[in-house]
């Protein structure tokens, strides 16, 4: 008599097998993939803020941004044509290549170097007691006040990430004729500095002023 014979497989992965169909699919997604994608939020979103910024100012026209750059009086007046005229492309093409992902690394220098110079020209506007038009332009703008430079600490916060991870996942391309892959973590060390120079600068000196006026009125 002859009797059936049963093949058992061993293997603890039998019980664990999917059956194959075309409508199941099954995406995971690790912490760093979902980082990476965070970081190109931010790219993005500090992208626009320059982008934007800087197109109202060229549609205001270059006679008026010049205006108000001589208007802050930290430049000679030689000078403030020049920053009326490039300043603004300056931003515009920076963020350009940070929505667009295109040489990250040095697109994101270029965005601290700017806010960085914003806000040392709205601190030393504040501390000089002037409250005229930031010449952000736009949604952006407004008198001077210390919340815009809170806010460019902020947006410097949020580019940091995009210099050490390479603008993230998301972008048409991450270097520039291999110029960004160069570029050591000397980088990020001095964006570094520079942030936390810009955040003791901001908080220290919205201090000195703040007592000036309540020592002032009081």
């Amino acid at each position: 008599m002859l009797l059936p014979c049963v093949h058992l497989d061993p293997s603890p992965a039998v019980d664990k097998r999917i059956p194959s169909s075309p409508a199941v699919k099954v995406v995971t997604t690790s912490p760093v993939e979902a980082a990476m994608v965070a970081v190109s939020i931010a790219r993005v979103v500090v992208g626009l803020v320059l982008f934007v910024a800087g197109l109202a100012k060229l549609r205001g026209g270059e006679r008026r941004f010049t205006a108000v750059v001589a208007r802050y009086e930290l430049v000679p007046a030689a000078v403030a044509p020049v920053l009326g005229r490039w300043l603004p492309w300056a931003e515009v093409v920076t963020g350009a290549f940070l929505v667009a992902g295109v040489a990250s690394r040095p697109a994101a220098v270029a965005a601290v170097l700017l806010f960085t110079v914003f806000s040392a020209a709205i601190g030393v506007g504040l501390a000089r007691g002037r409250t005229h038009d930031c010449g952000c332009s736009g949604v952006l703008g407004g008198r001077l006040r210390w919340r815009l430079m809170h806010r460019n600490l902020a947006l410097t916060l949020a580019i940091l990430p995009v210099y050490a991870f390479e603008g993230g996942s998301l972008g048409i391309a991450n270097e520039l004729g291999g110029i960004a892959s160069s570029w050591s973590d000397a980088g990020l060390l001095a964006l570094l500095s520079l942030a936390t120079a810009s955040a003791i600068g901001t908080f220290a000196l919205q201090g000195v002023v703040t007592a000036n006026e309540r020592r002032v009125s009081v």
